[in-house]
C-alpha cells in the first residue's frame, strides 16, 4: 500500500519496513518488492542484493528486475540477456512477467 500510495500517502521508507516484516514472515514475493523499493529510492546496491535473494528463493521475477538494472549499459547486455533467459525459464513467474521478459529479450536482440 505504501509503495503505490493506495489508501495512504506513498512512503517508500514505510514500504521497506513492511516488506522486511513480510520477508521475516516467509513471504518470498516481498524480496522482489523490497528490491524495487530500494531501486526507486536510488539504492541500486541494495536493490541488486534483494533481487539476488529473490532468485535464490526461487522467484524468477528477481531475474527480470536484475535484467532491467543491467539493461542501462550496453556493456552489460550479455548479463541482462542471461537474467532474462533465467526469468523466462523460471517455474515461479506470472504470465505478465514472462511476457515482459520475452519482449525485453527481443529488444536486446534487435528483433523488435
Amino acid at each position: 500500500m505504501y509503495t503505490c500510495g493506495e489508501g495512504v500517502n506513498c512512503d517508500y521508507d514505510k514500504a521497506i519496513e513492511w516488506e522486511l516484516k513480510a520477508i521475516e514472515g516467509g513471504e518470498i514475493t516481498a524480496l522482489v518488492n523490497l528490491g524495487i523499493s530500494y531501486r526507486v529510492k536510488g539504492n541500486i546496491r541494495k536493490a541488486k542484493y534483494w533481487f539476488e535473494r529473490a532468485i535464490e528463493a526461487g522467484d524468477g521475477s528477481g531475474a527480470l528486475e536484475l535484467a532491467k538494472l543491467y539493461m542501462v549499459s550496453p556493456k552489460e547486455e550479455e548479463r541482462a540477456i542471461e537474467y532474462l533467459n533465467l526469468a523466462i525459464t523460471s517455474s515461479n513467474m506470472c504470465e505478465a512477467d514472462i511476457e515482459e521478459a520475452q519482449e525485453l529479450l527481443s529488444e536486446l536482440r534487435g528483433i523488435i
